[in-house]
């Protein structure tokens, strides 16, 4: 977990919060891989879809070439990767997934090689609007991160931040690409 800490902050990363506990998420629930065939089956409420919607397409992490993309599902689910570029190749390292369960909006974060290959699930805990939106998911019982807190700053720049429980962590600030 700290060589991918490591490895996040020296740029060898890719997005965004993928590091994560043991607390792995039924088979069901867990992101689907591209290629993967059935969808999620759980589905984000209308508002928070809608609201959510900022985050479709491909953004890149500046002075990298590392990014996070974002798709929405049939189902109103959202469903991402991050990945880095090396030449003209992809190399996805991390499936994210957002979706609605009993009453919960579910962040899971799927880091490749980390948990057996099972995601990490943060929970939406605090949602505001103003000032582009700030939405904060929470999973204070895993090492790190225990936080991962998207920050709007308009429409083609976001900042994701990824904090533990001390507040200490990295900040991406993220460019839209399409």
């Amino acid at each position: 977990m700290k060589n991918r800490l490591c490895c996040f902050q020296s740029g060898c990363f890719v997005l965004l919060m993928g590091v994560f506990c043991l607390l792995g998420c039924s088979q069901e629930n867990r992101p689907q891989k591209p290629g993967d065939g059935d969808r999620i089956q759980p589905q984000v409420q209308e508002g928070l879809k809608e609201e959510l919607a900022f985050l479709v397409g491909t953004w890149k992490v500046e002075g990298k070439d590392e990014y996070e993309e974002w798709g929405m599902t049939d189902q109103g689910d959202l469903q991402g990767s991050s990945y880095s570029l090396v030449g003209e190749k992809k190399e996805i390292f991390e499936y994210l997934a957002i979706t609605k369960r009993n009453d919960e909006v579910i962040y899971t974060a799927t880091v490749l090689d980390q948990n057996n290959g099972e995601g990490i699930e943060f929970v939406l805990q605090k949602h505001e609007e103003e000032g582009g939106g700030i939405y904060s998911f929470e999973n204070m019982e895993h090492d790190f991160p225990n936080r991962i807190v998207y920050r709007g700053a308009s429409d083609d720049r976001r900042t994701v931040e990824v904090l533990g429980n001390d507040g200490q962590g990295f900040t991406l600030k993220l460019i839209r690409q399409k």
